[in-house]
């Protein structure tokens, strides 16, 4: 992706209030507001275009227009043996919650990724009973005082442990059989997961929330209840990025955004560090994914061995400038990662 000085698009209309627009169908338009020009008197517009991304959606986008662009060929390649991972990364406030969970009347991706995951399953056997088993588990990583804690969702396990190969010791993971079991399940896990009022979101999450669906194929003598081979999709909620003077944050709130906002600059180091390291191969690739209980249980991913997808949700207004700008500015260079799978 590629950020540049130019003027706005010519037949390009900005509407009131709003500072991005959508230029093309990977590309972006990021003005700032008049409010915030320093060069006044020559009544330039200062205008960025960020480019190179895989799909652009506006706002009136449908969930199923969402899917279909963004997690259907993750799904497709799950369902083909490959491990894949999405993403939802954003300001608080941008919708990324609702874009993953959505509600009962307009579900987001987890759920549609699930009526996909059973309706192929379905259809691949001819009605007749799946030769695959599927698995869920979901957890939150959450502030507990200066350090980390991982709370399962599913069950009420009191300590659970991310151990040095990356699995989470005394997570639950359930044998799913229809969608409407799984997202059963999803729901009630929701109802579980932290979530508080903040200045900036009156439901904001206070947590990282992560869902993952493995699939392994039945054998005849198949010994373990849970066995451990198999593909994996992985879905990630962050928590969004916060500012003090936008949440009103205090005390144990203020630790919580501390929390959050030092997971998503580690999560972006990673990022970076494996975009440097293969633009020149010579480079170490520094092992940020230490620094963080999120980073460390998707090291596979960041460090390039896994196919991930980025969802980046912004808000457009000109009062949300500037973390619009911070997130583009941050995220748009990683469109450049390529991941080589076997």
């Amino acid at each position: 992706a590629r950020a540049k000085e130019q003027p706005p698009p010519k037949k390009q209309q900005q509407p009131p209030g709003v500072c991005l627009v959508a230029t093309g169908p990977g590309s972006v338009a990021l003005t700032v507001p008049q409010a915030k020009l320093v060069d006044h008197r020559r009544g330039r517009t200062a205008t960025e275009v960020f480019d190179g991304f895989s799909a652009v959606l506006p706002p009136d986008s449908s969930q199923n227009d969402i899917f279909t662009q963004v997690m259907n060929p993750l799904v497709d390649e799950f369902l083909g043996g490959k491990s894949g991972l999405l993403v939802a990364m954003g300001p608080t406030g941008s919708g990324k919650t609702h874009t993953v969970f959505g509600t009962a009347r307009n579900p987001g991706l987890v759920p549609l990724t699930l009526q996909k995951i059973f309706t192929a399953a379905d259809e691949s056997e001819g009605g007749n009973q799946s030769p695959r088993l599927f698995y869920l588990s979901m957890f939150e990583i959450l502030c507990e005082g200066k350090g980390e804690r991982i709370l399962d969702l599913l069950s009420d396990a009191a300590e659970l442990v991310l151990q040095q190969s990356a699995t989470i010791k005394g997570l639950k993971e359930v044998a799913i059989s229809s969608a409407m079991d799984a997202e059963s399940l999803v729901s009630r896990g929701m109802l579980k997961r932290s979530t508080a009022a903040t200045d900036a979101n009156s439901e904001s999450s206070r947590s990282q929330c992560i869902i993952t669906i493995r699939a392994v194929h039945k054998t005849v003598d198949q010994k373990s209840e849970h066995p451990t081979s198999g593909s994996v999709l992985t879905i990630a909620d962050l928590a969004g990025a916060e500012r003090k003077k936008n949440t009103g944050n205090k005390g144990s709130r203020l630790l919580e955004s501390n929390f959050i906002n030092n997971t998503s600059m580690v999560f972006g180091l990673c990022l970076r560090a494996l975009l440097d390291h293969q633009k020149n191969q010579k480079k170490t690739l520094e092992k940020h994914f230490k620094n963080s209980m999120l980073t460390r249980y998707l090291k596979d991913y960041l460090e390039g061995r896994k196919k991930m997808t980025l969802i980046l949700n912004v808000k457009p207004g000109e009062d949300d400038y500037a973390d619009t700008s911070y997130l583009l500015r941050q995220a748009s260079p990683y469109m450049k990662i390529r991941v080589h799978q076997p």
